[in-house]
């Protein structure tokens, strides 16, 4: 394998976990071959199937499930924080507001996204 068809493996393979979900990977380069592949470390994102039951698909849909749940409790606390005296209302609209950065930062994990770990 020539070095022009080794990149275009690397490069569709990047492609590839990008669709996925974030993914911590190393390029390895083969030292009798030269060949360079990548070796993922750990990946997080929505399972593409959910046909093998893995600790990194569980925790990524426990993301998923919680950060809908964060959302729904944001819309759910601003619309009461409509309703009722000032001080509760300033505190629902504050936990409202807390519930969904952290619903929009679940998601944001989800999100395709590669760091690369040496």
């Amino acid at each position: 394998m020539n070095l022009n068809e080794s990149r275009q493996l690397v490069r569709d393979a990047r492609r590839t976990s990008r669709k996925m979900g974030g993914t911590f990977y190393t390029e390895v380069i083969d030292p009798n071959t030269g060949e360079r592949t990548i070796k993922p470390r750990w990946h997080h994102g929505i399972p593409a199937t959910f046909g093998v039951a893995t600790t990194e698909n569980a925790i990524a849909t426990m993301f998923a499930a919680g950060s809908t749940y964060l959302l729904y409790k944001a819309a759910d606390l601003n619309a009461k924080s409509k309703i009722g005296n000032k001080k509760d209302n300033a505190t629902q609209k504050k936990n409202a507001m807390i519930a969904g950065f952290f619903g929009v930062a679940g998601f944001a994990t989800l999100l395709p996204w590669r760091i690369k770990v040496n």
